[in-house]
């Protein structure tokens, strides 16, 4: 739904439905262990710290680099910081899950073929969260 959403009503720069559809499939597999709590066994727990990276920070930091770092994606990225933390309690595999995530992020967006050119624009009317993030992936995107 989001993908119809953010393509033809808001035209982002850059939307990718098979990187969405992965996370939807990675999701749909938490719902086994539901019908069958045996599902994976021991390796649930891996399993479920793998969807979390993709579907949260790889997937909305992917797309705000592929977006151009716009507002709508940097106020995802804060939003997914908060829903990480209520599904990890355990901190340092917060920060793992959250590092893993971003890094790869930056990763397959250096490798994939770039439609539009990272420029943040520091805007003077947004709020500290969003401006620190800007300043971070500026300085990070440096090739």
């Amino acid at each position: 739904m989001l993908f119809f959403v953010y393509k033809y009503l808001l035209h982002n720069d850059w939307e990718n439905l098979p990187v969405r559809l992965v996370g939807v499939a990675l999701c749909i597999g938490v719902l086994f262990k539901l019908k069958n709590p045996d599902f994976l066994g021991r390796y649930f727990v891996y399993y479920w710290h793998l969807m979390l990276i993709y579907v949260l920070p790889f997937i909305i930091t992917l797309f705000l680099l592929k977006n151009n770092v716009e507002e709508p994606w940097l106020n995802w990225e804060i939003f997914m910081i908060f829903v990480l933390m209520s599904f990890v309690p355990n901190f340092m595999m917060f920060l793992f899950d959250l590092v893993v995530g971003v890094v790869m992020a930056f990763v397959v967006f250096w490798l994939l073929p770039s439609t539009v050119g990272l420029n943040p624009q520091m805007a003077r009317t947004l709020r500290a969260e969003p401006s620190a993030l800007r300043i971070s992936i500026r300085f990070l995107s440096r090739r």
